[in-house]
């Protein structure tokens, strides 16, 4: 058996004939909803009224042919749902139930979501507020009071703050390497003028003081003997200080690595759920509602309190 795939003047028609006088419970009874309601009411009677005068003969009549059994089963076959129905309710409830592997309808529905010219986020709306879908809109206020993000969104955004914390630490480390550098190079100088010293009095031939050139170059060794060690010494504390300082960089680093990952892994205990939910058009527009409507809440709170 193939795979039946509804067109979407199929689907508009269908949802044009079920809105048909429906108005939502946030929608204005005033105006063409309101006209709408009253045809749809008039219609009502008026079908009560005709049932109802003709009742005793179909009562007659239906006892000649049928039985209270196969009535019922006409009655049962009356309130199954169509399977253009079946397959809306389906997409409808993307990401609150396991997605059919194999499904034997499919449409282009989820695109029209987001369209107003077309009666199809109503209709969505209606099953939402269907006693047994009331649920379904609970949790995604929920979601939206949690500040609920897509799976995707919620990894990217993830991945975008260890990048940043990654160009904080090599920003810090580079500026370690410089100052580290510019101190070595100070100490280098510093070595280099001695020698430079040195190097200045054993060239000076035109020197007629054999004594006085041999005390300066006596006096030039040994302040460079005794100022080596400590030269050493500053360059050994400078690198220190670098390592420990990168080392806490690096620290800070890793923990905050650490506990990022941890959200994205704990985020990502219902990830199929919450994979499948970001692609339901008609619940992300509705979670969108729902924090709107969270935040003018908010607003309307602080203005009270003001």
């Amino acid at each position: 058996m193939g795979v039946t795939f509804f067109e979407d003047e199929e689907i508009f028609d269908f949802v044009n004939r079920e809105m048909e006088g429906v108005i939502l419970s946030d929608e204005p009874t005033t105006g063409l909803a309101l006209n709408q309601l009253e045809k749809s009411l008039k219609f009502e009677d008026e079908k009560f009224t005709q049932a109802t005068e003709l009742t005793p003969l179909i009562n007659k009549l239906s006892g000649l042919w049928t039985n209270k059994s196969s009535s019922l089963e006409e009655q049962r076959e009356t309130n199954r749902p169509s399977p253009l129905a079946k397959h809306l309710h389906e997409r409808f409830a993307l990401g609150f139930f396991e997605e059919p592997k194999h499904g034997l309808y499919k449409s282009n529905v989820m695109k029209f979501a987001n369209d107003n010219s077309q009666n199809i986020y109503r209709y969505y709306r209606k099953f939402l507020e269907q006693p047994e879908n009331i649920w379904m809109d609970a949790e995604l206020f929920e979601k939206a009071l949690a500040g609920w993000m897509a799976p995707n969104n919620l990894r990217f955004e993830a991945l975008e703050r260890l990048e940043a914390a990654y160009s904080n630490f090599k920003a810090e480390t580079d500026h370690l390497s410089h100052e580290y550098n510019l101190r070595v190079y100070d100490i280098n100088r510093r070595f280099e003028a001695r020698f430079e010293n040195l190097r200045r009095v054993l060239d000076n031939k035109n020197s007629t003081d054999t004594k006085k050139s041999y005390d300066e170059i006596d006096d030039l060794m040994s302040s460079i003997n005794e100022e080596m060690p400590a030269l050493f010494e500053e360059q050994r504390n400078a690198l220190d200080d670098v390592i420990y300082r990168n080392e806490t960089a690096k620290e800070k680093l890793q923990v905050y690595f650490s506990k990022t990952m941890e959200t994205i892994l704990s985020q990502s205990h219902e990830t199929n759920k919450d994979d499948d939910l970001a692609k339901n058009s008609f619940a992300i527009r509705r979670i969108k509602e729902h924090a709107k409507a969270i935040s003018l809440a908010k607003q309307a709170v602080r203005k009270a309190f003001d």
